[in-house]
C-alpha cells in the first residue's frame, strides 16, 4: 500500500447488516461503472466476480467462508471493483488501490471514483464522507480502531480539510 485512494464514511448507527448483505449480493451501478472504467483503461484487474470477505492479517489474500463478526478492521469485504470495505464501530473505510495521484490528475477516474463512493454512501446510509489517501492519519487511526470523529481529529496542519480537490495541488 501507499498513496492509494481512501474514503471514510460516517455511520453513526454502525454497520447495517441488511446493507452489507446487499453489497455482498451486488454492487451499485456506479461502483460497477468504476470497475468497467478500470478494466477499459487497463488500470488493474481484480480476480473476484463476486464480493468476498478477506482476512487482512495475512500477507496473501485469504478468503473467509462467511461474514466475520463486525466491527472489525482485520477483515474486509472486497467488492469486484477492487474496493475493500472495513467496518468500524461508526464508520466504514473504503480502500481502493487506485493511486492517489491518478485520482487527482485523471478527471475521468476522479469522477468515476467519486460517483462510486457516493453510491456506497447511499447504499450504507452514510451521513458524511471524507476522501483522502492511505498515507494520511485518517487511514491509520481507523485501522487502529478509532471512531469517525477521532479519525478526522487526527488530521492536523497541512493535512486538514480543503474546500476543493484542486486545493490539494501544491
Amino acid at each position: 500500500m501507499g498513496m492509494d485512494f481512501v474514503a471514510l464514511l460516517s455511520l453513526p448507527a454502525g454497520p447495517d447488516s441488511e446493507a452489507i448483505r446487499a453489497l455482498e449480493l451486488g454492487s451499485p451501478s456506479e461502483v460497477e461503472d468504476f470497475r468497467r472504467l478500470l478494466a477499459l483503461r487497463a488500470y488493474c484487474h481484480f480476480g473476484e466476480d463476486t464480493a468476498v470477505w478477506v482476512d487482512q492479517r495475512c500477507s496473501d489474500w485469504v478468503y473467509l467462508p462467511a461474514q466475520p463478526s463486525l466491527p472489525t478492521t482485520e477483515h474486509s469485504l472486497r467488492l469486484p471493483s477492487g474496493f475493500d470495505l472495513y467496518f468500524g464501530v461508526d464508520a466504514v473505510l473504503a480502500y481502493h488501490p487506485l493511486r492517489w495521484v491518478k485520482f487527482l490528475k485523471d478527471l475521468e477516474f476522479q469522477a468515476a471514483a467519486l460517483d462510486a463512493v457516493r453510491a456506497l454512501c447511499e447504499a450504507l446510509a452514510a451521513v458524511e464522507c471524507a476522501i483522502t489517501c492511505d498515507y494520511q492519519p485518517i487511514y491509520s487511526e481507523f485501522l487502529a480502531g478509532s471512531r469517525y470523529a477521532e479519525c478526522l481529529a487526527a488530521m492536523t496542519g497541512a493535512q486538514q480539510e480543503v474546500e476543493t480537490l484542486e486545493s490539494l495541488y501544491v
